[in-house]
C-alpha cells in the first residue's frame, strides 16, 4: 500500500513539474513577444522622428504650397511663436511640416562645468547651445514675416510661472520637459 501511495505522489509531482515548465515557457514567450512589440514601437517612433526631421529640412515654412508639394509655399510664413508659462521658453511651430522647435535653455550657455561634467563636455554644451540659438533665431526672424502685425505677435497664455531663488532673489531657470525628449 505504501508503494502505491509513493507511486501516486511521484506521478502527481511529475505532473506538477510538467505544468510548471509549461507555465514558465508561456510566461517567457509572452515576455519575449512584449519585448519584440516594444522594440518595434521604438523603431517606428524613431522612423517617424526621422521623417519629421526630413520634412522640416525640406519645408520652406511658407503658406501656399500645392497639395502635391505642401513644403514649397511662396506666401507668408506658416510659423507661429508661442511664449510658454515659464516666462523664458519660446516655441516655434510650423503649420505645414509640424515643426516644433523650443528655444535653447539659458542654463546651457554657462561656460562653467557642472558637477560631473568635464571641461570639454562644458565646451561642447556651450557650442551646441550657440548652434541651437543661431538656428532658433533664424526661425524666429522668419516667423515675423507675416501679412499682419497681429500675426507677428507671440501667442501668450498670459500666465507666467517663475521660480525665484530665495537667497539671491533672482529668477532660476528650471529644467523643462522639452529638454528631455527629442
Amino acid at each position: 500500500m505504501q508503494a502505491e501511495i509513493d507511486r501516486i505522489q511521484l506521478e502527481t509531482a511529475q505532473l506538477n513539474l510538467e505544468e510548471a515548465r509549461e507555465s514558465n515557457a508561456e510566461r517567457k514567450a509572452r515576455k519575449e513577444a512584449n519585448a519584440r512589440k516594444n522594440r518595434q514601437r521604438q523603431d517606428q517612433l524613431a522612423a517617424d522622428v526621422a521623417v519629421r526631421k526630413q520634412q522640416a529640412k525640406r519645408c520652406k515654412h511658407r503658406q501656399g504650397g500645392s497639395p502635391v508639394d505642401p513644403f514649397n509655399g511662396k506666401g507668408a510664413t506658416s510659423l507661429n511663436v508661442a511664449k510658454m508659462p515659464d516666462g523664458f521658453t519660446l516655441l516655434i511651430m510650423c503649420g505645414v511640416c509640424r515643426l516644433r522647435k523650443f528655444s535653447p535653455h539659458p542654463r546651457d550657455q554657462g561656460t562653467k562645468p557642472r558637477p560631473g561634467e568635464s571641461a570639454q563636455q562644458a565646451k561642447d554644451r556651450v557650442e551646441k547651445y550657440l548652434a541651437d540659438k543661431a538656428e532658433f533665431d533664424i526661425l524666429l526672424d522668419q516667423a515675423k514675416d507675416t501679412l499682419t502685425p497681429e500675426a507677428a505677435q507671440f501667442m501668450d497664455c498670459g500666465t507666467v510661472i517663475q521660480t525665484i531663488n530665495p537667497d539671491t532673489g533672482a529668477q532660476t531657470f528650471r529644467p523643462r520637459p522639452c529638454d528631455s525628449y527629442a
